[in-house]
């Protein structure tokens, strides 16, 4: 309840506008709160995990992502062609290389290039 200058001791005062606040609905209003939560897990996922920055097509793309599936390492595969966002990514990770297959893993770089010598 609150008390307006009116002496209104009502839930329904002249500050809240005489409504009831809204109801809530289960899991709605905790959508933000839970996409932030969502960006926080997806950032720390992707320092976790094996990224393989790559472009459509590219045959030494395919034999890292063929490598890495035959030793049932799961891997997140970015297209850095077509994404601008990942190949800004990539360019950080690379020191501004733009050679693909780019193999970052926990968040540091690993290599630009596949093979044995690094070719892509």
């Amino acid at each position: 309840m609150t008390n307006d200058k009116s002496g209104d001791k009502s839930p329904h005062s002249k500050q809240s506008g005489g409504r009831q606040p809204a109801a809530k609905h289960p899991g709605v209003s905790h959508i933000p709160h839970q996409a932030a939560k969502l960006t926080v897990l997806a950032e720390v996922v992707f320092e976790l995990a094996l990224v393989i920055y790559t472009k459509p097509g590219c045959p030494y793309c395919q034999q890292a992502r063929d490598y890495y599936n035959s030793k049932g390492i799961a891997f997140i595969d970015r297209d850095a062609q077509t994404n601008r966002e990942y190949r800004a990514e990539m360019f950080k990770f690379s020191g501004d290389d733009p050679t693909v297959p780019c193999i970052v893993e926990n968040g540091k770089f690993v290599q630009s290039g596949w093979g044995d010598p690094l070719r892509g």
